[in-house]
């Protein structure tokens, strides 16, 4: 079992951790996106032989799982299609949908389960056999019991919805290749999070209002309301490895996930699709990675959308565990 299994095992917010290890491994404040080693992965996917399915998110599936495929390319590439169409994005961009076996012969990063994308060209990866991956989902034991009520009114069992969440993860990283692919650049770590969720969450509002009752069982693994000891951007910034590394049990770093998803909620409602647009502007393609500080980010995003240097300080009020 490597590190991210590790500290990954019975989490959905494990997705969006291992997520940003990688890029933060791969991009520094020095180092262009571009400049990444190219098609590695791509050449990967297709060398296993599979079968594949055309189309605006080519997709290329394990034998015998068509449908799952099917349903991933929907989804996913319903994304890419939106945001082509709404923000004129243009990206080379791949989706392989990959049992156990084949999984590790395409990336030896990410354990089993964990949607996830890397790449140029971009390939995002997607298990398909859920089954198989039920060590990342979220024990229903574990879970506030008012959101397994929720789930289950809806006549789902919580292991389906905690199955069908993977989904949004899949949207988040969808978000990372699309945010690059438009040209922003992220002053901070945070911000590079918010964003991709962001993207995510307009795509969920506009075209998939069916899918946002899967919000709250990925809320559920990040106990907003939790000590704990790491609370402030600034922490965030300057702990950030050791917070998505950290195998505690804490969640410190799902809960940062967890609190810059309900801040993404408040600024969409009141900028919608435009505040994307905007934050370009703020953060243009030539600028550094994660160089900016999170003073300067958020004087930036407060110019955008007042509030926050406010959500910044109410973050920052949390109690801290010792």
């Amino acid at each position: 079992m490597n590190t991210l299994e590790t500290f990954c095992t019975g989490t959905l917010t494990c997705f969006l951790i291992a997520a940003s290890v990688c890029f933060s491994a791969s991009v520094t404040t020095e180092t262009k996106v571009e400049e990444a080693p190219q098609s590695l992965r791509f050449d990967a996917l297709k060398s296993l032989g599979d079968p594949s399915l055309p189309g605006t998110l080519p997709t290329y599936f394990s034998p015998h799982y068509r449908a799952q495929a099917l349903a991933e390319q929907r989804l996913l590439g319903g994304e890419v299609d939106y945001y082509r169409k709404e923000l004129g994005i243009r990206m080379d961009l791949s989706l392989g949908v990959l049992d156990r076996t084949q999984w590790t012969k395409v990336t030896a990063d990410y354990p089993y389960g964990m949607p996830n994308e890397d790449g140029h060209p971009y390939v995002i990866l997607f298990p398909a056999n859920l089954g198989d991956a039920r060590e990342m989902m979220q024990a229903e034991r574990d879970v506030d019991p008012a959101v397994v009520r929720a789930v289950k009114s809806r006549g789902s069992t919580w292991d389906s919805a905690a199955a069908k969440s993977f989904n949004m993860i899949g949207l988040h990283e969808v978000g990372h290749a699309i945010l690059e692919a438009y040209g922003i650049v992220p002053g901070t770590r945070w911000l590079n999070e918010f964003l991709a969720t962001y993207i995510a969450y307009a795509y969920v509002e506009s075209r998939r209002p069916d899918l946002r009752w899967l919000w709250p069982v990925i809320q559920a693994g990040n106990q907003l309301d939790r000590p704990q000891k790491h609370v402030s951007l600034d922490d965030f910034e300057s702990m950030y490895m050791a917070l998505v590394t950290d195998d505690s049990g804490d969640n410190n770093y799902g809960w940062y996930q967890g609190q810059i998803f309900e801040q993404v909620k408040k600024v969409y409602q009141q900028h919608g699709l435009a505040f994307l647009k905007l934050v370009r502007a703020e953060f243009p393609a030539d600028s550094q990675w994660f160089a900016l500080g999170n003073q300067k980010t958020l004087e930036k995003l407060e110019r955008i959308s007042p509030g926050f240097i406010g959500w910044s300080r109410k973050l920052e009020a949390n109690s801290r565990r010792k």
